[in-house]
């Protein structure tokens, strides 16, 4: 199974604690070896390249290149003398059931594992067929379609697709003849052929990316997104292509939502800005930068204060310096700021009316945002609300003169609202 990347979702949250996990970004230096190499990957190559990205230790390393070197050599010694390549690559299917392949497991693609103990997936036995068949003087193909990877024997009258999972997968479509070894009748066996759709044929690098996708799936879907970063990057300097570079960029999306709902916000910013440095405005990096952004603001300005508030400014116009910030929108984020301000004013004593005074001195572009203008509707609303109640009870007192000014002053800000024209018409009669 080939296995898509998944991207997350970032979520805002205030946080409490922060760490930094910091992912490697930089390829591996075997793969910058491997890249630069302008050769084809050889056989030996390919067997050196497939164990280690499939992330050997040393030790298992070594024990895995010595059994597939054993197995290269037995089949050399059962398989060498036949001289059709239809028959040999039949036969080296069939060989490699015999000695190796013992269990099918969707996610099981390191190749020094099936070496181990036979287990594998479509990758890991397609990488073992393509090393054989080619030691075998067989040429071999990869071909792999959106979630399948399979081999393609090059054979004069034209390829032969090779179902490696299958012991029966040569050439499937075909009906084979075998004799029931209890019963002695023929019957027949039939694989059905393959029926894929947007096929596409890849070279060694791209077999050997396919162990590296299948790896960072496996390990994003346990939500281990810090260590399939590395691999991400890997796979995108061994491929260097524009899907691997977007495949890249949601691997750093979900890492970066992995920080979100742990709450570490310094550290998602100083990842994207290592992201920045090393591969400029990838694809979601300003998406990114603003939420973390937006997230650490609201982080700053809790418990809120007028002191809390600032802080959190003073980290808006800091991040509006930054390289990596270039892009997100964070002049939007002001308006939270100012909206908070606003609500400390209505809240702390002042009341609805200074902080509709306030609202209203903001500056023009800011007055545009819908936050402000609904939150300029609410607070006029409510200061009315404090002005006629305030109005009322003063009437209700006997001390019309106060009521008066109180009065005059709201109508001097709101002169067409019906609320206060009745409550100036009940004056006016009552003088």
């Amino acid at each position: 199974m080939l296995a898509a990347t998944a991207l997350l979702v970032l979520q805002g949250f205030p946080a409490f604690a922060e760490e930094d996990k910091s992912p490697r970004l930089t390829p591996d230096p075997y793969i910058t070896d491997l890249v630069q190499e302008d050769t084809p990957i050889s056989p030996d190559k390919l067997i050196e390249a497939s164990i280690y990205l499939s992330g050997a230790n040393q030790r298992e390393q070594r024990k895995a290149e010595q059994r597939f070197r054993s197995l290269i050599s037995k089949s050399r010694s059962e398989l060498g003398s036949i001289s059709d390549p239809y028959k040999k690559g039949e036969a080296l299917l069939t060989f490699l059931h015999d000695t190796l392949f013992r269990r099918y497991v969707e996610e099981q693609t390191k190749v020094h594992v099936l070496l181990e103990g036979g287990v594998h997936n479509c990758v890991s036995s397609a990488i073992v067929y393509t090393v054989i068949g080619e030691e075998l003087g067989l040429e071999i193909n990869t071909v792999h379609t959106s979630d399948h990877a399979f081999c393609s024997v090059a054979l004069p009258e034209g390829p032969v697709d090779v179902e490696t999972t299958s012991r029966y997968g040569f050439d499937p479509g075909r009906k084979m003849e075998f004799e029931d070894e209890f019963s002695g009748k023929t019957g027949f066996r039939y694989v059905p052929p393959s029926n894929y759709r947007k096929r596409t044929t890849t070279d060694k690098r791209g077999l050997l990316s396919f162990l590296l996708q299948n790896r960072i799936s496996l390990l994003e879907r346990k939500g281990k997104y810090d260590k399939a970063v590395p691999l991400a990057v890997d796979r995108y300097h061994l491929l260097q292509t524009e899907e691997a570079k977007s495949d890249l960029a949601k691997s750093f999306g979900n890492y970066s939502a992995m920080l979100n709902l742990e709450k570490n916000y310094s550290a998602g910013l100083d990842f994207l800005s290592r992201v920045y440095d090393r591969y400029g405005q990838i694809e979601n990096l300003p998406e990114l930068v603003e939420a973390f952004i937006n997230n650490k603001m609201i982080f700053l300005a809790e418990p809120l204060s007028l002191q809390s508030l600032e802080k959190a400014r003073r980290f808006l116009d800091d991040q509006k310096q930054r390289p990596y910030a270039r892009g997100a929108d964070i002049s939007g984020l002001y308006t939270y700021i100012y909206a908070r301000r606003a609500q400390l004013i209505a809240e702390e004593g002042e009341g609805y009316l200074e902080a509709v005074k306030y609202l209203e001195s903001l500056p023009a572009e800011v007055l545009e945002e819908k936050r402000i203008q609904r939150q300029i509707r609410v607070y006029r609303k409510n200061a009315v609300v404090d002005i006629h109640n305030r109005f009322a009870g003063l009437f209700n007192s006997g001390h019309i003169d106060q009521a008066r000014d109180v009065l005059e002053r709201g109508m001097r800000l709101f002169p067409d609202n019906p609320t206060l024209q009745r409550d100036r018409k009940l004056l006016d009669r009552n003088s």
